[in-house]
């Protein structure tokens, strides 16, 4: 059986998320309300669009509040999302451009 066909097992954070809130019976603009997030930020995490929220730390607060609100494990999601999501990591720090010779060309 193909995941996208009907009655796959649901195995993507967004595609659990999406399950579970149809489950318990609230629409995008109720589960929104609850949350205190626009509904834009629901609909980002139904379809995995993690990157409006900025840093891994948001996202995962996200997560597990909307996991926990319509009864899915949100141990389990943020796992999932720690798995998947890319490091994102600081730029080195860059020496300031100064010419070594300056001083003695004085």
């Amino acid at each position: 059986m193909t995941p996208d066909a009907p009655g796959a097992p649901q195995s993507g954070i967004g595609a659990r998320l999406r399950s579970a809130r149809e489950r318990v019976g609230l629409t995008l603009a109720q589960a929104s309300e609850k949350l205190h997030v626009d509904p834009k930020s629901v609909v980002a995490l139904e379809a995995e669009d993690f990157d409006i929220f900025g840093a891994p730390v948001f996202t995962r607060g996200h997560i597990r509040r909307y996991s926990e609100l319509v009864g899915e494990k949100s141990d389990e999601l943020v796992a999932l999302y720690n798995e998947t999501a890319r490091a994102v990591l600081p730029d080195p720090p860059r020496p300031p451009n100064i010419d070594p010779l300056a001083d003695l060309r004085r």
